[in-house]
């Protein structure tokens, strides 16, 4: 969920953190059976960032799904998708902090000082902003493969794993994100956090369960006002 599962690294294989979790799944398949499980029958559940990476799954395994479920409790795509550019200025702003140098230094030096790192060196380094909304730039990114630029049109196309979702938010979420701001003494109103529990949660979520409903028919929209 931070530097190390998405680095930034522009130099580097994007989303590891991404395919770790693809890494876990085809474990659990090829060795549930083992501990007295069904692996036709796999389901995957994740809350906030956890639900981001499920929603995030089932748009990059289509083919192969592995799972047979996919619960997503206060989280989609809307969580946090970040562009090549963007990432790659919170891996300079770490490496720089860390002496490693930024965008003009060799990239296989630079890899290899921040490899010489302790890990609590390196999380230490990471900017403290912006915390109440995650660990900075440090979230997936999007290169085409596992991670979309496009998740409305592929949801109007249908492109994505068809199989049993259970969708839906705890009561506010967005309140555990006021108490995290408050931390660094960011106090906002609380209009404000209506609006971004609003926009981060609630909309996306219906907006995602009703792409899922319709299925690719072209037939979207949502019970909320979300435009």
């Amino acid at each position: 969920m931070n530097i190390f599962g998405f680095p930034g690294n522009p130099d580097s294989p994007a989303n590891v953190g991404r395919v770790d979790q693809r890494l876990a799944i085809e474990w659990v398949r090829d060795n549930v059976a083992a501990f007295g499980g069904d692996p036709s029958r796999i389901t995957l559940f994740g809350q906030s960032a956890g639900a981001g990476s499920v929603d995030v799954y089932s748009y990059a395994h289509i083919d192969d799904p592995i799972v047979s479920g996919l619960i997503l409790q206060s989280g989609t795509t809307s969580l946090g998708i970040f562009t090549q550019e963007e990432t790659a200025q919170g891996w300079y702003n770490v490496t720089s902090k860390l002496g490693c140098g930024d965008a003009s230094s060799n990239p296989t030096s630079q890899l290899a000082c921040m490899r010489s790192k302790a890990s609590k060196a390196i999380t230490d380094a990471i900017p403290q902003t912006n915390q109440a909304l995650g660990a900075a730039s440090f979230w997936p990114t999007i290169d085409e493969k596992l991670v979309f630029s496009d998740y409305p049109a592929r949801d109007a196309a249908g492109n994505f794993i068809k199989i049993p979702m259970l969708i839906g938010n705890t009561d506010y979420e967005a309140g555990y994100h006021k108490t995290m701001a408050s931390v660094y003494d960011a106090h906002l109103p609380d209009s404000v956090w209506g609006g971004f529990n609003l926009a981060i949660f609630d909309c996306p979520s219906a907006k995602r369960a009703n792409a899922f409903q319709h299925g690719g028919t072209g037939t979207l929209g949502s019970s909320l006002t979300c435009d």
